[in-house]
């Protein structure tokens, strides 16, 4: 366990500029105010006015009246462990590319230094509107595994490899050798988008909880022993770049591998699925059934999840969760792209046992409905999304954040 950050190094005027934020704990602690230290061991600091409290083991800071963004669109870099990096590409050598974040403020000379093998593609113009959520359904990287691959603006494709980045260019200038063994120069104006060779990637998994950030950029980032003191979170990417970001520059911060465990992260123990008229929507992992971004209406407008379930009826999932959890928790609504008058009919039950959630049985568009349900001790946790009045129509339900707390 990492040791606990004492250091005061909030000041009174900090308290006029920092966003307010809500913190929520294993304990069901759920405080609003602005964040004054954020330690290794994930316990904050938070101040409600005139007051300060510290709440242990956190797991989640969500930037009050705000949506979630979807993930970048424009330009930005993907990595090999899913960060999305709005930005601009400004260069590179052999070894890492020269990566300018947008929205922080930074000078040229302070751009991030991305390792190749940490990259998976780089955009540098805006996606087009049919692009997948996940690079691994880029029909263009389609069953490539040991090469570049050069998306240019005219629609070409090559395949081949690069050889370095020119260090001194103005703009992004690749070096490619192409499957033929021709040798030439790419500009980065003649480039859609680039996808690194995936044989050669590396992937730093770790063993320990960290955390999920998202920016008012729409980037996404994975960050090591995450620190906030003085109004900036400190900490270590996962392809090694130690950055500082300020906290006005922060959406959310959720803990993975904490005391939160995602529901998509587990294996159901059983799966019923029923199609409508004979055509079945199996459910989805941090995505919804088309396998689009998980999305739901909020008071604050409507936000884009990371983490979730995607269901269609009739599905039911089973969780084992072995009497080792407290809570379930979830937000939970139609995909706002479901027609108007669509309807599903939603049920959590917990060792077999319907809980009481109001609105679930009449599942309709509109702000999504928050869920929080005791399952201290239980066995079993069951998850129904079946039809509604208007039959499977639609009816595509997201479970935004579906997670059993320690």
């Amino acid at each position: 366990m990492y040791t606990l950050i004492f250091t005061a190094l909030h000041v009174a005027a900090s308290a006029d500029i920092s966003p307010t934020f809500t913190v929520v704990s294993p304990a069901d602690e759920r405080r609003s105010g602005q964040i004054v230290l954020l330690n290794p061991d994930f316990s904050v600091v938070v101040t409600e006015g005139l007051r300060e409290t510290t709440i242990k083991d956190v797991f989640s800071l969500r930037r009050i009246d705000r949506p979630l963004p979807p993930p970048p669109t424009g330009p930005h870099l993907i990595t090999t462990t899913g960060d999305r990096i709005a930005g601009v590409l400004t260069g590179g050598d052999t070894q890492s590319l020269r990566y300018l974040p947008s929205g922080l403020k930074l000078k040229a000379e302070d751009a991030w230094k991305v390792p190749l093998s940490s990259t998976a593609v780089v955009w540098l113009l805006t996606t087009p509107a049919d692009t997948p959520t996940d690079p691994v359904r880029y029909d263009w990287l389609a069953g490539n595994r040991n090469r570049d691959v050069f998306r240019f603006r005219n629609g070409d494709i090559d395949l081949g490899t690069l050889t370095g980045l020119d260090p001194d260019a103005g703009e992004p200038q690749f070096a490619f050798r192409s499957a033929q063994g021709a040798v030439r120069t790419l500009r980065g104006d003649e480039l859609v988008a680039v996808g690194f060779n995936a044989a050669l990637a590396r992937t730093r998994k770790p063993k320990g909880p960290y955390a999920h950030v998202i920016l008012m950029n729409s980037s996404r980032l994975d960050i090591l022993t995450p620190m906030i003191a003085a109004d900036v979170l400190t900490g270590e990417t996962l392809f090694g770049l130690k950055v500082r970001i300020p906290i006005s520059d922060i959406l959310s911060l959720d803990v993975l591998q904490g005391k939160a465990t995602y529901l998509s992260d587990m294996k159901p123990k059983k799966v019923e699925q029923t199609g409508f008229l004979s055509v079945t929507w199996p459910w989805v992992a941090d995505r919804n059934v088309q396998g689009a971004s998980l999305q739901v209406e909020t008071p604050a407008g409507k936000s884009t999840f990371d983490k979730g379930l995607g269901t269609h009826p009739r599905s039911v999932l089973n969780y084992d969760l072995g009497g080792k959890f407290n809570r379930f928790e979830a937000i939970v609504g139609l995909d706002p792209e479901a027609h108007v008058r669509s309807q599903a009919a939603l049920r959590v039950l917990v060792d077999g046992k319907e809980q009481d959630i109001p609105g679930l049985a009449t599942l309709k568009a509109g702000n999504a409905i928050p869920i929080r349900v005791n399952v201290r001790g239980a066995k079993e946790l069951s998850l129904v999304t079946d039809f509604g009045s208007t039959g499977g129509v639609g009816a595509d339900v997201n479970w935004c954040e579906a997670r059993v707390i320690e």
